[in-house]
C-alpha cells in the first residue's frame, strides 16, 4: 500500500500543555459521588466550549487550537505577537477558573514545531511542552519557556502601554529562575467593598486544606508542592493591602508540625 503523499509539513507554534493534577483521583471518587461527577462534566463542558470559542482578533489573524484528552489540554497558536498575548491569558483564566471547581494545574508554554491537520498531532514543540511540564514544572505552576520569555518580552514592546504592563505582570520570575504564569493576578483581586476574590478565597481554601492533607498524610512530596503554591498565594497578596484583612492570610502555623 502506498503512502499518499504529506499535504504539509511541520510548522512552529506556541504550544501550551496543560495537566489536571489529581484528575484521576477525581473520576475514581465521582463513582460514588453524585456532585462531583456533575462537577467534572461542568468541567470538561466548559473546556469544550474552549475548542470552539474565538480569539476575537482581526479576520486575517491566524485563529488557535484547543485539544484535549483524558487529564490534558493543548492550547496552540501560529507565532504572532497577538496570539502570544492572547494564549498567555486564556492558559492563566483557564487555570484560575479551573481553581474554581478545586481542581489545580500544572502545565508549560513553549516555542516549538508540530504537525498538525485536524485530527492529526504531533512534533517536537509537543514533546518538550510535555517534558518542561513533567520533569521541570514540578509544583502547580504553568511554566514559560526562555524562548517564550523572550518573544513576551518583545511582543510587550509592541503593545499599548496598558497591554504592555500587563504582559510584564502576567509572567512572575521563581526562586529556581524559571518564569511562570502569573495566574492569580488576572482576575480583580479585590471585590465590592475591598473584599478578596472569590478565586481568592478559593484558592486560600484549595491550598490550607491540601497542607492538611498531606501533612497528616506523610506526603512530603505532595506536601512541598503546596507549600510553593502557599508561597506564591502570599506573595501575589503581598502587592495588596492585606493589613485590615490579616486574619484572612494563610498562618504561619500551617508550616508548623501541628498542621
Amino acid at each position: 500500500m502506498m503512502l499518499e503523499p504529506c499535504p504539509q509539513g511541520y510548522e512552529e507554534y506556541y504550544i501550551a500543555f496543560i495537566d489536571i493534577l489529581g484528575f484521576s483521583d477525581l473520576v475514581k471518587r465521582s463513582e460514588e459521588d453524585c456532585e462531583l461527577l456533575q462537577k467534572i462534566v461542568m468541567l470538561l463542558n466548559a473546556i469544550k466550549l474552549l475548542e470552539t470559542s474565538s480569539t476575537e482578533l482581526p479576520e486575517e489573524k491566524p485563529m488557535h487550537y484547543v485539544h484535549s484528552f483524558s487529564d490534558s489540554i493543548i492550547i496552540f497558536t501560529k507565532l504572532d505577537e497577538y496570539l502570544l498575548f492572547w494564549l498567555l491569558y486564556v492558559v492563566g483564566r483557564l487555570c484560575a477558573e479551573l481553581l474554581m471547581y478545586e481542581i489545580v494545574t500544572r502545565g508549560s508554554i513553549v516555542k516549538g514545531k508540530l504537525y498538525y491537520d485536524n485530527s492529526i498531532l504531533f512534533g517536537r514543540g509537543l514533546i518538550e511542552a510535555y517534558e518542561l511540564e513533567s520533569k521541570v514544572a514540578k509544583y502547580p505552576r504553568i511554566l514559560v519557556s526562555d524562548e517564550v520569555y523572550r518573544c513576551a518580552q518583545k511582543a510587550r514592546g509592541l503593545r499599548p502601554l496598558e497591554s504592555a504592563t500587563y504582559m510584564g505582570e502576567i509572567l512572575r520570575r521563581d526562586l529556581d529562575e524559571c518564569y511562570h504564569l502569573n495566574y492569580l493576578s488576572l482576575l480583580p483581586v479585590w471585590g465590592p467593598e475591598k473584599e478578596p476574590t472569590v478565586l481568592l478565597i478559593k484558592a486560600r481554601a484549595i491550598i490550607i486544606y491540601k497542607l492538611k492533607e498531606y501533612k497528616r498524610a506523610s506526603k512530603q512530596t505532595l506536601y512541598e508542592k503546596y507549600v510553593w503554591f502557599a508561597n506564591y498565594f502570599n506573595a501575589v497578596t503581598k502587592n495588596y493591602d492585606f493589613a485590615e484583612f490579616d486574619v484572612k492570610l494563610i498562618p504561619k502555623e500551617l508550616y508548623c508540625d501541628d498542621v
